[in-house]
């Protein structure tokens, strides 16, 4: 009867080796998955902040072109004024 027991005890034991051993590789997976995955949002959140960064330069430069206009058309208007009314600046 001994030699039964030892062997479903070796057998058991051979099993939860095997067994520790998928759930190690499991988790080594999960590992590399988890990484893959940090990597990539890491990667989007840098592509979110360039665009956003882009888009607020892009912003800046349409204020400024827009006070750029304005004073500019401000300038032609006194200066049409002045001509029609006889005027020099």
């Amino acid at each position: 009867m001994r030699p039964k027991d030892e062997m479903d005890t070796k057998l058991q034991t051979g099993t939860f080796i095997l067994s520790e051993k998928i759930d190690d590789t499991k988790a080594k997976k999960s590992e590399k998955e988890m990484k893959k995955e940090m990597k990539r949002l890491e990667k989007e959140k840098q592509e979110r902040e360039k665009r956003e960064k882009k888009a607020r330069e892009k912003e800046k430069e349409r204020e400024k072109q827009a006070k750029k206009g304005q004073h500019t058309f401000c300038v032609a208007a006194v200066a049409y004024r002045s001509w029609r009314h006889g005027s020099r600046l």
